[in-house]
Formats: structure tokens, C-alpha cells, sequence
């Protein structure tokens, strides 16, 4: 009999089969309950769960059958796997021509039916079946066959758990994730590609998973771990073998590439990987990478180059919408906005060293004022993050910002504002109100409210002069996790801001749903109102639904004094932009107290928690404690 062809996706099955190390393991009961269950639920006297190596098919478990393990090239899961998304079943092996003259048929043990169902591994590919057999004739009722089909997938699951469990106490001994490569090590095999004969082609992949946080703050940390474990061999699964992965922070991985022209395929092989669920405590969870690729010496002939453009066709994997991939070559303006050349260190291993180990950051901050629409007086100051370099031009945040995002390093960066925002404001002879942004994954970190208290107490800044700023993002990321989120945070006395209103899909259900005490409105909204109906209706209901919630109102990007003019009669309550004052140092009165303003329209101070903010006079800014 001819054997069985081999699928179009072998090569990556069997390394996706190979990857969860299950192949030549002890028996294991929970396998045995599954083929218990299919031979009682079919009524035949044989079952298997089989799994297909690349010459030889391995019997995880069976009932009725002695053997182990056979050649592959009698294997009736052979032909099963050839089809992934659907059953094979064989009525009478011995009138159909493929298996008439099998040894398993025209032999012992004499099969005559067989009925097989693929089981899937978490990458999709058909790593073998879950089958029953007969000795006689039959056909089975479809009720029967749906059965088969739930114990395949659950099969399916526990093969992966199986797997994952013995790669993490294989690993537990060296640290599990620790012992991947890091940064530093990834970085000197990019170095070793320089050889005195030249630059040894190669690609760069830049892989990160989407909202991985999300699983730490539902399931906690150590299901974050085995999850990252999992996408550690998934990742591992669908490279070649000359292949090289590393790790480079938190849920960010890179991947060197031998040959070049295998970046696509190698690439869209691991996001393929990932679209299968993850199973978490019993329940399939979904998670997505994107990936960005760059090739030498297609787009560099620098291999820290071509790291860095990999890198930042991550950052536009992202911007398109996340669980993508971007090669470098074809996003060529999106690279160029993000980062025009600055030589061959990248922004994100600047950014590595600038931020791990923490203590030496050489960041610094600038200062925009907020000014009360109606006085001038001033409100707030909203701290932005700068990056000046001694002898170099300065990186903006929009250059590093998202690099940060995309590597794993936007917490620590987001923490490091807060903290000196903070321990600077506290110093200041007049308590003004500061704001400060954060991104989701500092939100929705376990610990963020706790560090943010611990932020406070370290500092002696009273919380109800700080407002954190978050984006419709952060809302959109897990709407439960953000409402907890926030409200532990106001219960402490910090106040909590609604950023960039009106720049996306930002909805008024956000502001029915969530407690903001500040509602900023985005710069492209206050510039289009005056001159269009729509969005100025927009921006009316806004005004009209903040007052009603008692929420503060802030114009973002006010140029001019004409738009001021405009705000000002229709009510908004500050205004921020270069017509107030462009990022720069604290106001001296603020810093020493000498010359401050006698009014400070401050609704932060003025009013407790949680009440309405009353119109009229504002209190004045009151000397800090920790100035005096």
C-alpha cells in the first residue's frame, strides 16, 4: 500500500510537534481517560490518541491496541491528518483502496472501520488523531461523531498543557524565561555577523505580544508566566533551525534570522502560531503578536541598523492595528516619521540602558502650564517627558515613546515620570496642581495603585494636587480592569483625566461609565469646532454633559487668540497650548513662591472629592509643606 503524502505544512508541523516535547514521555493518565471515553462513546473495542513524527506514528495512549509505536507508512492517521478541519472515517477499510491492503487491516488486528479526528496543536497544525476503531462494518451517528469531536479538542488541550508543564520544569531549574537569551546577548551575535569578509546576511525580527498585560491583571502573574512560557515554544516552534531567539524585556522577543529571504515566511509562521487560543485556568484566552522584520542587505547593511528598522516596523505593526506584521520595506515613511537615521544604536537599546538597571536615567522634564479660560490664571502644569543628549540633538517623546511601547519598556518610563514629577512638584514653595499621563500597562499593572501610593507617601505630595491623565485607550484595553483601576485611584485622592477627548473613538458612554474628574478635549476638536457644524454640536455636548457631571473641561492645543476667544464663550473651563506656554521649566513663582499669583483657579484644591465643582472665585495657591 502507498503510504500516506505528506501535508504541505509538514516542515512546520513537525516542528511545532517537536516543540512540546511530548513524543517520548511516560504514559500519562489524563490521555487514557480521553481514549476511554471515545471507545465507550463509539462503542468499539479500540482507541487511540496518535501522535505523527516524520517517520513513525506514536500511540500516546490506546485502548485494545498493544503497540506504541509503527511505522508511519502504515499509519491510518496518516491520511487523518490531511485534512485539519475535519474528520476521516472509513466505513470498511477493506473496500477502500488506500488501505485493502494495509497490515493493520489485511493482518492483525483485522481493522474494518476506522474513524479518526485531527487533533490540532496551539500553533493549528495537525499534529495527529484521536481515532476509534472496529472489527467489523459500521457507520456512526452524527451525535457519536460530535462527541469524538469535543474529546479531540480537549485532547488538543491537554497536549499542550502536557507540553508546556514539562518545558517549564525543564527550565524551572535555570530560571525558565531567564534562560533565554536577553538583550545583551542578542546584541553581540548582531555584532558577530560583521566579519573582516563582510556583513553575513541575515534578518531581524522584532516580535511582541498585544496586551499581555491584561492576562497578569486577570489570571496574576504566575499564569502570565506559564502563558509567556507557552508563547516562548510557540515562538521557538515555527522558527528554522539556525534560527536564534531571544529575549529582550517583559513580553518583547527579537529573532535573528539566518536566511533572509525566510523573514516573511518565518514571521507569518509565528503569528499563524498564535492563533489558536491559549488555555488559562480552563478558560481559552486570545493573544496576538506583531512583529516587524527587517532584512540585510536589503533595507542595511549595519546589523544594529537593521535591528533598529525592525524594531520600529514593530511600532508600525502596531499603529495599523496590532496582530500584524510590517516589513521594513514596505513601510518606508512610517519608519522615516518615527525615527529619521541617527546612526546605527537603536532607540530601543538606548532606551534598554537608559532605563535597566534604574538610578542613572538621563531623561528630564518640561513643564506646560493650564490656564484658567476666563483670568489666565494658572490651574496646572502638565509634566512631559524630554531625552536631552550632551552633543546630539534631543529625542522628542514621539520618537522614543512608542519604541517604548512596542519593547516592554513603557512602564518603567511611565514610572520614572511619575515618580519625579512628583518628588519635583513637592518641593515647590506653591502647591499647584501637576498632571501627568499613563499608559495602560501601568494602569493595569497589579500593583499600579500601590505604587502610586507609595509614590506619594515617598514624596509628601498631597493626592488631590495630582491628576494622572489617561487615554480612550486605556478604556478600550478592558473596560472592567480601567473602571477598578481608576476608582482605587480617586479613592485615594488622586483625580483622574479623560486625555485627547474626541480624537478617536472616543464615546460619550466613557463619560456616563467612568468617574473622570477632567475631561481634555483633543486639539483636532477644538480646531475644527469654529469652523464646523458638526464637531462644534460635538463639542457643545461635551461642555453641556461635563457640567452636568461635574467634571473640569481642558482645551488642548490653543495656538491662538482667537480660538481662546472662541472657548471662552462657550464655556470651557482652562486652556492648554503654545498661546498659554510652550513645555518648559517651573514658573519661578512656583519654584520659590516669590511673586505668585494671588488666585489660582484651581478646582483640584477647591473642591472634595467626588462633589461638583462650584463656578466663581477660585481659592489661592496655598505654600506646600514640603517647601516650608
Amino acid at each position: 500500500m502507498p503510504p500516506a503524502p505528506l501535508p504541505p505544512d509538514e516542515f512546520e508541523r513537525l516542528t511545532a510537534l517537536r516543540a512540546l516535547e511530548i513524543l517520548d514521555t511516560p504514559a500519562d493518565e489524563r490521555f487514557d481517560v480521553f481514549t476511554r471515553l471515545a471507545a465507550r462513546a463509539a462503542g468499539t473495542p479500540m482507541a487511540a490518541l496518535s501522535l505523527l513524527d516524520a517517520d513513525r506514528q506514536v500511540l500516546i495512549s490506546t485502548v485494545g491496541l498493544a503497540e506504541r509505536e509503527m511505522p508511519r507508512d502504515i499509519s491510518l492517521c496518516g491520511y487523518t491528518i490531511l485534512t485539519p478541519d475535519r474528520p476521516l472515517v472509513v466505513p470498511d477499510a477493506t473496500r477502500d483502496p488506500r488501505f485493502a491492503d494495509n497490515p493493520m487491516v489485511a493482518g492483525p488486528p483485522g481493522i474494518r472501520f476506522y474513524a479518526g479526528m485531527p487533533v490540532r496543536g496551539p500553533s493549528g497544525h495537525a499534529l495527529g488523531a484521536l481515532c476509534v476503531a472496529d472489527l467489523s462494518p459500521r457507520i456512526l451517528p452524527p451525535e457519536v461523531m460530535d462527541t469524538l469531536a469535543d474529546l479531540a479538542r480537549g485532547v488538543a488541550d491537554a497536549v499542550a498543557m502536557r507540553g508546556t508543564t514539562r518545558r517549564l520544569a525543564r527550565l524551572a531549574a535555570s530560571d525558565t524565561l531567564a534562560a533565554l537569551a536577553d538583550a545583551t546577548t542578542f546584541d553581540q551575535w548582531l555584532r558577530d555577523l560583521v566579519t573582516p569578509h563582510g556583513v553575513t546576511p541575515h534578518a531581524v525580527l522584532c516580535v511582541d505580544l498585544d496586551r499581555f498585560a491584561t492576562i497578569n491583571h486577570l489570571f496574576g502573574h504566575g499564569a502570565g508566566d506559564a502563558v509567556l512560557g507557552e508563547a516562548v515554544a510557540r515562538i521557538a516552534g515555527a522558527l528554522g533551525g539556525s534560527d536564534l531567539l531571544a529575549r529582550l524585556g517583559g513580553d518583547s522577543f527579537a529573532v535573528l534570522v539566518r536566511d533572509p529571504a525566510a523573514a516573511a515566511a518565518t514571521a507569518h509562521r509565528i503569528q499563524a502560531a498564535f492563533s489558536r487560543p491559549f488555555a488559562i485556568m480552563g478558560q481559552p484566552f486570545p493573544l496576538n503578536v506583531s512583529i516587524g522584520a527587517a532584512t540585510c542587505p536589503h533595507d542595511d547593511q549595519n546589523p544594529e541598523r537593521v535591528a533598529e528598522l525592525a524594531e520600529l516596523a514593530l511600532v508600525a505593526a502596531k499603529a495599523r492595528g496590532r496582530n500584524r506584521v510590517a516589513l521594513a520595506r514596505d513601510c518606508p515613511d512610517e519608519i522615516a516619521h518615527l525615527h529619521p537615521r541617527r546612526g546605527p544604536k537603536g532607540i530601543a537599546s538606548a532606551l534598554r540602558a537608559a532605563l535597566i538597571p534604574g538610578g542613572q536615567e538621563p531623561f528630564s522634564l518640561a513643564w506646560q502650564p493650564v490656564a484658567h479660560a476666563a483670568t489666565g490664571a494658572l490651574t496646572a502644569l502638565e509634566a512631559l517627558i524630554r531625552w536631552p543628549r550632551p552633543g546630539r540633538k534631543p529625542l522628542m517623546p514621539g520618537e522614543f515613546i512608542a519604541v517604548a511601547e512596542a519593547r516592554g519598556l513603557i512602564a518603567p518610563l511611565d514610572r520614572w515620570v511619575l515618580r519625579t514629577a512628583c518628588t519635583e512638584a513637592a518641593r515647590w514653595a506653591v502647591a499647584a496642581p501637576l498632571a501627568v499621563n499613563v499608559s495602560p500597562p501601568n494602569l493595569f499593572l497589579a500593583d499600579s495603585v500601590r505604587f502610586v501610593e507609595g509614590v506619594l507617601r515617598e514624596s509628601g505630595l498631597a493626592p488631590t494636587r495630582l491628576t494622572l491623565e489617561v487615554t480612550e485607550g486605556v478604556l478600550m484595553h478592558d473596560s472592567a480592569a480601567a473602571l477598578a483601576a481608576i476608582n482605587n485611584l480617586r479613592a485615594l485622592g488622586v483625580r483622574v483625566a479623560l486625555d485627547d477627548f474626541g480624537a478617536g473613538h472616543a464615546s460619550f458612554g466613557y463619560l456616563r461609565d467612568f468617574p473622570f474628574d477632567k475631561i481634555k478635549l483633543d486639539r483636532e476638536l477644538v480646531a475644527r469646532a469654529p469652523a464646523c457644524r458638526r464637531s462644534l454640536a460635538l463639542l457643545r455636548a461635551v461642555l453641556r454633559l461635563a457640567r452636568d457631571l461635574g467634571a473640569a473641561t481642558v482645551a488642548e492645543g490653543v495656538e491662538t487668540e482667537a480660538q481662546a476667544a472662541f472657548l471662552r464663550a462657550e464655556g470651557v473651563d482652562s486652556l492648554q497650548g503654545w498661546l498659554i506656554g510652550r513645555p518648559g521649566p517651573v514658573p519661578a513663582e512656583i519654584v520659590t513662591g516669590l511673586g505668585a499669583p494671588r488666585r489660582a483657579p484651581d478646582w483640584i484644591q477647591a473642591e472634595p472629592q467626588g462633589t461638583p465643582r462650584r463656578r466663581g472665585t477660585p481659592p489661592r495657591l496655598r505654600p506646600s509643606r514640603a517647601a516650608g
